[in-house]
């Protein structure tokens, strides 16, 4: 509702909207004691002198298709209008409405939600080492223990602590890789008639790194695996390597909070740049 108010002395002013019903006849009938606000009324807030003040019946106070009236008093923030506008009419919207339904087939076979869904991609994801609470893999080496040179965690890399009984310091990262070696690792070995291990999610088979409605296919990273030999303190230069394509499939349960996940890791690599 709105109404324009002007102020002699060009104060700015609000307006108190007062809302009646109205008879058979459209007239002014009993006024409606607006919910939750002081005295029943609306108060806009204060507009220049020759301005439009308005406010907003909140939804409850009346009803669809109706007629109401109503009236408006200025006030200055220091002198009450000593009469109340004239009236104005306004009908509410009907909302009824009559909607037939079908009675429901009983022997309808159940809907496949999936059947109308095909996989989104999801982006490439992002890799962040997570500190364990004992080494040897951990966003950050111990304090006793020395990151190789060229093994940054600017680069994903975590070190552990040398291995007293093979001499060798364990490094390790998640790599982002979607490559055709890495699907097809994952396709030969992972699920492959040689592993005879079935796919979580059958589409898996075709598509990776892409989501629907209960299932997800991630199989875009590998796992990479370096061994550096130590001998009294100091790397010998024998670096022991092993890389794994890991595939992840996830199937959330459509009944109840609770999800299955499958985690597959196949080698890709198995290299030294001296010896094995």
């Amino acid at each position: 509702m709105s109404n324009t108010v002007t102020d002699p002395d060009d104060d700015k002013a609000n307006l108190t909207f007062a809302v009646y019903t109205t008879d058979a006849f459209g007239n002014p009938d009993k006024q409606i004691m607006i919910k939750d606000e002081p005295y029943g009324v609306l108060v806009s807030g204060y507009v220049n002198s020759g301005g439009t003040a308005k406010v907003t019946v909140p939804d409850g106070n009346l009803k669809p298709g109706t007629t109401y009236a109503f009236r408006t008093s200025a006030y200055d923030g220091s002198l009450y209008e000593t009469e109340w506008s004239g009236w104005g009419k306004f009908k509410t919207r009907g909302r009824a409405v009559d909607i037939k339904l079908p009675e429901p087939d009983m022997n309808a076979p159940v809907l496949n939600e999936d059947d109308f869904q095909e996989p989104q991609p999801i982006g490439k994801p992002n890799m962040y080492p997570v500190p364990p609470e004992v080494p040897p893999t951990g966003y950050s080496a111990p304090e006793n223990v020395t990151r190789p040179q060229g093994y940054s965690e600017k680069d994903g890399w975590s070190c552990g602590e040398v291995n007293k009984e093979t001499n060798i310091q364990p490094c390790s990262r998640l790599v982002p890789d979607n490559s055709k070696k890495t699907r097809d690792a994952l396709a030969k070995e992972g699920f492959g008639a040689t592993a005879g291990l079935p796919h979580l999610v059958d589409w898996c088979d075709t598509r990776n790194l892409d989501i629907k409605r209960y299932e997800a296919c991630i199989s875009g990273f590998t796992y990479e695996y370096e061994g550096i030999v130590v001998k009294d303190g100091m790397p010998t230069g024998e670096i022991l390597n092993a890389s794994w394509a890991v595939g992840q499939e996830v199937k959330l349960s459509g009944t109840s909070a609770t999800f299955t996940q499958q985690l597959v890791l196949v080698p890709e690599v198995v290299k030294s740049n001296e010896t094995v």
